[in-house]
């Protein structure tokens, strides 16, 4: 492996993943506040220690990825989700280096194998990125929404909130073994 995957907990780590998510995304969109919220804040780092990617797990019902839809449509979610083990998968970035390299195989072999490992609703989060609305929808996720999203500084874009609420029946399962086996 060319990265390691760190649990981070503290404020320091927390604002790193902050700065370097808001650098790959050219916004400021994420606060240290929801990190503490999370369930999971993992990191990636390469040999040198250089964070490379990241990923969170929230399992709070105020999902962040809802804030962002017009509320009747953030309402069914919520709804369908009550009683049902929840949580939101979002805030994935890679380094914009290593977009094409082993890192990123890396990161998503970790993100499958967090999902597999949990059972249930998935709110797989958000992107406004039609390149990977595509990849999430070769595997099994669902779309929950396409529209104007409020992101957290107020502006405006257009997005796809995505989502699987059955993972046995998507090809995460199927993706992740083949990932395991390509990375050997």
């Amino acid at each position: 492996m060319l990265t390691t995957a760190e649990k981070i907990v503290s404020d320091a780590d927390f604002k790193t993943f902050v700065d370097c998510y808001d650098r790959e995304f050219g916004a400021s969109i994420l606060t240290v506040e929801f990190l503490r919220g999370c369930e999971e804040v993992l990191l990636f780092r390469d040999a040198d220690g250089i964070p490379v990617g990241g990923y969170t797990i929230n399992t709070e019902q105020a999902f962040r990825t809802l804030s962002f839809i017009p509320d009747d449509f953030a309402q069914h979610y919520r709804d369908r989700a009550h009683g049902y083990q929840t949580y939101e998968l979002g805030t994935i970035w890679i380094d914009s280096n290593r977009r094409n390299g082993r890192e990123k195989l890396e990161l998503w072999l970790h993100i499958f194998g967090s999902m597999i490992s949990r059972s249930n609703t998935v709110m797989v989060g958000w992107t406004s990125s039609e390149e990977i609305y595509r990849f999430y929808s070769r595997y099994g996720m669902k779309l929950a929404y396409y529209g104007p999203l409020r992101l957290s500084n107020h502006t405006i874009s257009q997005g796809w909130i995505i989502y699987t609420d059955d993972l046995a029946s998507s090809k995460v399962p199927e993706m992740y073994e083949q990932l395991k086996r390509r990375l050997g």
